[in-house]
């Protein structure tokens, strides 16, 4: 009796360990196209970090800030931005990077603001923040891989973490490593023309609705306070198409002065780059297409190094 319960025991051990080691493999090799998120909440916590959208998600790389700042800052950097309506400025996001920073001697932090992660519906009541709703505010676990919390209640309503493992969606996402979101969609095709066009109608309905937050004013202030505590802070405001960087000067013709007025509150640099839009291509009016990333970051890293 004893010997069977042995090889039953034996038996079920070598079972679990290869239904394991096949989860383990088929997650390691889908890992990057899962989706835009998850890759983020597997990987340790990290000294330096780019902050914002996905404006930030999509145009800013951390391995040019790697090259071209590592004698100056703590690497690795890591792009630790989500989305609008995800990483809004706010006490959420900011309870997330403590969670994921490891503050070192150089400690950078390159946190990237638009009108968009700054508002709320007009009128809501200023100690409401609508992120807190989000499957981002209710995720505990930042460094795990697997990360079973996330596989597991991420997407409940749709299909299954096993199912999104052995049987992927194709996906134009590809959620690198260092936290960059590569989006691979062409920029100059019919799509993308009708993407941008939709995109600026979206937002231009957005304006009906949504207003600046004071409340969120007085969460940026808190979070460059923090940041500055424990490293170097610049804001920086990406560019975008003309037709998104008017459209956002027309809604809301006082963020700079706003953004600018905490800057010097605070005594740290501002890095306004929306008048630079349409010297990048986009692939939606938006986000900045893959090919000018490299670009675009390089010249970030080269403003920090003549300001410092």
């Amino acid at each position: 009796m004893r010997k069977f319960i042995k090889k039953v025991i034996v038996f079920t051990g070598i079972a679990a360990g290869v239904i394991f080691g096949f989860l383990y493999y088929y997650h390691a090799s889908q890992i990057e196209t899962l989706d835009a998120f998850y890759r983020r909440f597997t990987v340790g916590k990290r000294p330096s970090l780019l902050l914002g959208s996905s404006r930030t998600a999509q145009g800013l790389r951390p391995e040019i800030f790697d090259r071209e700042l590592n004698d100056q800052f703590s690497v690795p950097f890591f792009n630790y931005s989500f989305t609008v309506g995800s990483s809004n400025i706010g006490p959420n996001y900011l309870k997330k990077i403590k969670k994921k920073l490891k503050p070192a001697k150089n400690s950078l932090f390159i946190l990237c603001v638009d009108p968009w992660i700054m508002k709320q519906p007009i009128g809501q009541n200023n100690s409401e923040f609508d992120e807190e709703n989000t499957f981002f505010a209710h995720q505990q676990t930042q460094t795990m891989s697997p990360n079973i919390e996330y596989l597991l209640f991420r997407d409940k309503k749709e299909k299954p973490f096993f199912q999104k493992i052995f049987f992927p969606d194709s996906s134009i996402y590809h959620l690198h490593e260092n936290g960059w979101l590569q989006v691979n969609f062409e920029n100059k095709s019919k799509g993308a023309i009708d993407n941008s066009n939709w995109q600026i109608h979206l937002y231009t309905q957005d304006t009906l609705k949504f207003e600046l937050a004071e409340k969120r004013f007085i969460a940026l202030e808190k979070m460059v306070r923090y940041l500055d505590a424990v490293g170097t802070i610049f804001l920086v405001r990406l560019p975008t198409s003309e037709a998104m960087m008017n459209l956002e000067n027309q809604a809301f013709p006082r963020f700079d002065q706003r953004i600018e007025e905490i800057a010097q509150h605070n005594k740290i640099q501002y890095i306004n780059l929306i008048s630079e839009s349409g010297t990048f291509q986009t692939v939606d009016g938006n986000h900045i297409y893959k090919d000018d990333t490299e670009r675009l970051s390089k010249h970030i890293c080269d403003l920090i190094k003549n300001l410092k």
